[in-house]
């Protein structure tokens, strides 16, 4: 999900191609003799996949990822990403999952700028987008970051998942504005998803509810969200999508993205299972044989 302190993928977002924004940063120097001011050569943007838990850069992706995601109880521990990467890379070698989960690091130079994690599903052939975070302290990071992160990831996904169909993300509904109206947080990450993916991204007008993330919490409720979507193959999004392809993409999100919540934890995962299940069913039986998009 996305919120006020992450930048929309593909915000990153996101089908989840044009080449690398250029990041334009001029250094200045003093030559010794003549005192001219040359201008020195920017930090070049690198993307790549961690797939390994002691990746030397991971400690300061977490910090990143920390500083976009400050509810605690909203974000993995330290210790928790080292062991689903372990989890996935051990997955992997087995081959035998049908869960992909990429963990991809932007860096500009030496500096760890952009954190962004999402999941493929094989069954669905679809891919979700969970979060993507940019350190904020640089425009030209904050901008440079998000296009290249999708279009590393866009590259990466066909060459890994060449049956791919489409990039699925949650997208925070501001209560003081217009539902219909998109806002600008969405419509940069719309640019954003054409200049590096060429992928059209557009809203399912219906009312998504995220579920509650614990039925064991009675702080936690349903949340209004807006739900994105676009295709990675087949024709662009244009005005509207039928209900079965609209089923579809609910079906990815709520009994894979949510439905495997407490995979680790049987005790909760029967329970939890069944109660997103009946979210996914009450969705799809109030969809028209025509879902807008907006």
């Amino acid at each position: 999900m996305f919120t006020d302190s992450m930048i929309p993928f593909w915000i990153a977002v996101g089908s989840l191609a044009t080449a690398l924004a250029v990041i334009v940063a001029i250094v200045s120097w003093l030559r010794p003799r003549s005192h001219t001011v040359k201008p020195g050569k920017a930090p070049r943007l690198v993307v790549r996949r961690v797939v390994h838990p002691d990746d030397e850069d991971l400690p300061a992706a977490y910090d990143v990822y920390c500083s976009g995601i400050t509810n605690e109880s909203e974000r993995d521990s330290f210790a928790e990403i080292q062991r689903w990467l372990a989890e996935a890379e051990e997955a992997r070698k087995i081959g035998t999952t049908n869960l992909d989960e990429y963990l991809l690091i932007a860096k500009l130079g030496t500096k760890v700028c952009g954190f962004f994690y999402g999941q493929y599903y094989a069954s669905h052939e679809m891919f979700l987008v969970g979060y993507l975070v940019i350190e904020r302290k640089s425009l030209d990071s904050r901008r440079a970051t998000s296009i290249g992160i999708i279009k590393h990831l866009v590259q990466t996904l066909k060459r890994d998942h060449p049956d791919c169909a489409g990039v699925i993300f949650e997208l925070a509904l501001d209560p003081q504005k217009n539902p219909q109206v998109r806002t600008s947080k969405e419509a940069l990450f719309a640019v954003h998803g054409r200049t590096a993916a060429k992928i059209v991204f557009k809203r399912l007008d219906i009312e998504y509810r995220q579920p509650k993330l614990s039925l064991w919490d009675p702080s936690l409720t349903e949340e209004r969200q807006h739900l994105v979507y676009g295709r990675v193959s087949g024709l662009p999004l244009v005005g509207h999508i039928g209900k079965q392809e609209a089923s579809h993409v609910l079906d990815a999100v709520y009994n894979c993205w949510y439905g495997d919540y407490y995979l680790d934890d049987p005790s909760k995962d029967t329970r939890y299972r069944h109660y997103v299940r009946g979210m996914y069913e009450a969705a799809v039986e109030t969809l028209p044989t025509q879902v807008g998009l907006i």
